[in-house]
């Protein structure tokens, strides 16, 4: 959250696209937590079910698509008709955030990062020799047929 939906977030604040600034602090009602700590706690709580969807994806286009949909889509929408709702305001007024179309822009891009980042981990091979003992005890099987069945982890 802190490394790729802000900096776009910036990036399109200095093209004149939003009026909003990255990193903002402003206070939150009711708790006064800033604006970018709070969208940092809902993005990892985001990332879960993302991620979640990402794994059963087959990699390709599909996976990258899908990453950009699900970045974009849930969160999204979860904003303009539930929290928009709960705070008081209209779907009309999403421009309290950083647009409607910046938003979808801001969010998919963010779900992109998720999937390199979830890409990236899933490729790594155990850390450890402990690591790779530990994934054998635990049933996993060879990492070549855990690859050729494609999946990782025996709970997939």
């Amino acid at each position: 959250m802190l490394v790729v939906h802000q900096p776009v977030v910036a990036l399109l604040h200095a093209l004149g696209s939003t009026p909003i600034t990255p990193y903002d602090l402003r206070a939150t009602r009711p708790w006064g937590i800033p604006v970018f700590l709070l969208l940092s706690f809902w993005g990892g709580i985001w990332a879960i079910p993302i991620v979640w969807v990402l794994d059963r994806l087959p990699r390709g286009w599909i996976y990258w698509i899908g990453a950009i949909c699900l970045g974009a889509l849930p969160p999204t929408l979860m904003t303009w008709f539930v929290i928009f709702p709960l705070k008081g305001l209209s779907v009309r007024d999403a421009g309290a955030s950083v647009g409607a179309v910046n938003a979808l822009i801001v969010n998919g891009a963010w779900g992109l990062a998720i999937a390199f980042v979830w890409s990236r981990l899933l490729a790594a091979a155990p850390a450890s020799p402990i690591a790779a003992i530990a994934l054998r005890l635990a049933g996993c099987g060879a990492m070549e047929n855990q690859t050729r069945a494609g999946r990782r982890f025996p709970w997939s």
